[in-house]
């Protein structure tokens, strides 16, 4: 399981390469991936998150 400072840095990771693609992708928008990868990439985000937030929770 990795640790809160981990999933933070795993977290924000998935933030900047969603971002990324935001910036190259003409279809994606921030509101709304549209193309595989940025679906891809939004899920890992979402996912990531949930879990930070989660762990972030428990920690308290």
């Amino acid at each position: 399981m990795p640790t809160l400072r981990q999933l933070h840095e795993l977290y924000m990771a998935a933030d900047k390469a969603r971002r990324a693609h935001l910036v190259a992708c003409g279809r994606c928008t921030a509101e709304r991936p549209d193309c595989r990868d940025g679906d891809q990439l939004n899920l890992k985000f979402v996912r990531l998150q949930d879990q930070y937030l989660a762990a972030q929770r428990q920690h308290k």
